[in-house]
């Protein structure tokens, strides 16, 4: 349901029925900061010799901000992806998009939580490193995601209860140049993999009993 319009350079903007809510906006916050910034501090040519310390420090925040931005919309594609193949409704979509965008960015918990149907999903967006190795994460990365899949098989102790045998589970990952390799790679060195687990692509499915990797192609004209 799309039902207000906001306006976005010379273009408006059609806002889905989930960010037309009277509190506190996950997208509006990350995406005011970088208007903002952009707006007040890059009008002019050569800016970054006439930035000064203080808007140079803002310019490294705003550059966390771009990862959470990332992280947010890939999230948002990912579920109109399970409701455009039917596994989600768009009653369901929206309110499970409502919470997302609800929450402030690195909030406990996982990124996605459905409690009807039930399902769970991490979100990564990262890329593989540069060099000889471009087609494998680093060290840190490969950490980062060890940890998201285990928390997708055990549960997180930071978030709420949540019995992860009974929902189904998304590993969700931005698609970029080699990341699907270097993703085949982490899969494959992990060694913690519960016996009576399955790691498969995307398949469209509920099942509990398996972690579906999932990679998002992110079109922007449709955000």
């Amino acid at each position: 349901m799309l039902i207000k319009q906001r306006p976005v350079g010379n273009c408006s903007r059609v806002l889905p029925a989930w960010m037309n809510k009277n509190k506190y906006s996950r997208m509006d916050d990350l995406e005011q900061q970088f208007n903002d910034f952009f707006k007040e501090s890059l009008n002019v040519a050569e800016a970054y010799r006439q930035l000064s310390g203080d808007q140079i420090l803002q310019l490294k925040r705003l550059l966390s901000n771009i990862h959470n931005l990332l992280t947010l919309e890939t999230t948002v594609a990912f579920v109109n992806l399970l409701k455009a193949d039917g596994i989600l409704s768009r009653e369901q979509a929206e309110k499970v998009l409502g919470a997302v965008n609800a929450q402030h960015a690195n909030a406990n918990g996982f990124d996605v939580l459905c409690e009807e149907p039930r399902l769970i999903a991490e979100v990564k967006c990262m890329l593989p490193c540069e060099g000889k190795n471009k087609d494998r994460f680093g060290a840190t990365q490969r950490e980062g995601l060890w940890k998201d899949l285990t928390a997708l098989c055990s549960g997180k102790k930071k978030a709420d209860k949540v019995d992860v045998t009974k929902c189904a589970k998304y590993m969700v990952v931005l698609s970029a140049q080699n990341v699907k390799t270097a993703m085949d790679d982490v899969i494959a060195r992990w060694n913690q993999t519960p016996s009576s687990l399955k790691i498969k692509e995307y398949d469209k499915s509920l099942d509990p009993g398996s972690i579906q990797v999932v990679y998002i192609t992110l079109n922007r004209r449709e955000m």
